[in-house]
């Protein structure tokens, strides 16, 4: 298992660019498996977005629409939603207009209302009967990868029953050829939070608009600051991603929410981040294959979030597609 281990170098630093996707990022130590480097400079400063090609959350608000999208898939995104607004405001809709809105949407879309109850409670950190729930990590490995890489991954899981939740998921990981290994040092753990300007997904041309505005990124840069966080990105469709280190996640959700940017929270969780070089699929039946990998594990209830070192390479965007759908 040396090789599949072994540290890649990490990315260089950001150049200044005038794209329209830009982030910014206050002088940090960069973390890497040899050490510690110093801080570049000190305060923010805007440069390249180190992108990897992709738009996750703008794929995913276009998805919604789609007449062939998975149903597992759209209850799971309105199920988060539902535990996201009860984690940030509480689970009595008299005082959570966020949580009103979530369950309307939900059950517009026919998500059963035994579902809903279990996100509220899940947000609340219970489970659907009122048991308190344990948050496990499982570290796994799959040598999907193009060379000699192996493909990292993190799998967060929320359960009454730790024992019940282990066996199943190691079996899992274990019937797709992955295997049980420490992986969480190839990564690092960041506060993210994706918002929204414009209002909800009915205003489209608004929110192409916002996107193209270097003012509203200068407006959301200064309130991410006052809010604590240490990068900004703007990721077009009038999204912007925060990240903000762990212990001020969902503070700064909440300030970022009801400032004067009024900016909808679509996500806003404490993730687990590649630290190192990304992993590329060497062709499109690794990608298959791993794709395959990760819809049996979310399939099993209890999974939150699975992460993964892998970027998409040569792989085309209908496969990535369906890798991407199943990675927070």
């Amino acid at each position: 298992m040396e090789h599949l281990l072994r540290a890649r170098p990490t990315s260089s630093a950001c150049e200044l660019c005038c794209s329209p996707r830009r982030h910014l990022q206050r002088g940090g130590a960069a973390v890497t498996l040899g050490g510690t480097l110093p801080p570049p400079s000190a305060g923010f400063r805007t440069s390249a977005a180190q992108l990897s090609g992709h738009n996750k959350w703008s794929k995913i608000k276009h998805d919604k629409g789609r007449a062939d999208a998975k149903k597992s898939s759209q209850r799971a995104l309105l199920t988060r939603g539902i535990q996201l607004a009860t984690r940030l405001y509480g689970p009595d809709p008299k005082f959570n207009g966020e949580l009103v809105n979530a369950i309307a949407v939900a059950r517009k879309a026919g998500v059963p209302k035994a579902a809903i109850d279990a996100a509220i409670a899940r947000g609340q950190g219970r489970s659907s009967t009122g048991a308190s729930l344990e948050t496990v990590v499982l570290e796994a490995m799959t040598a999907a990868g193009d060379g000699d890489g192996a493909i990292s991954l993190v799998i967060e899981i929320q359960t009454d029953n730790r024992n019940r939740a282990l066996h199943d998921v190691r079996y899992i990981i274990k019937k797709h050829e992955a295997i049980l290994t420490p992986t969480t040092f190839l990564f690092e753990r960041r506060g993210r939070t994706v918002l929204k300007l414009g209002g909800g997904d009915d205003n489209n041309n608004k929110e192409a608009a916002v996107s193209e505005n270097n003012s509203d990124f200068d407006n959301v840069m200064m309130q991410a600051i006052e809010a604590g966080a240490d990068d900004v990105e703007d990721i077009g469709d009038g999204l912007f991603v925060v990240w903000t280190p762990p212990t001020l996640t969902h503070k700064a959700a909440q300030a970022l929410n009801q400032g004067d940017l009024k900016a909808q929270i679509v996500e806003s969780d404490i993730v687990w981040t590649p630290s190192q070089e990304k992993v590329r699929l060497p062709d499109a039946a690794s990608a298959r294959a791993f794709a395959g990998f990760l819809d049996a594990i979310r399939e099993y209830s209890d999974v939150q979030a699975v992460y993964a070192n892998v970027e998409q390479g040569d792989i085309a965007e209908e496969v990535w597609d369906a890798i991407e759908e199943n990675l927070d």
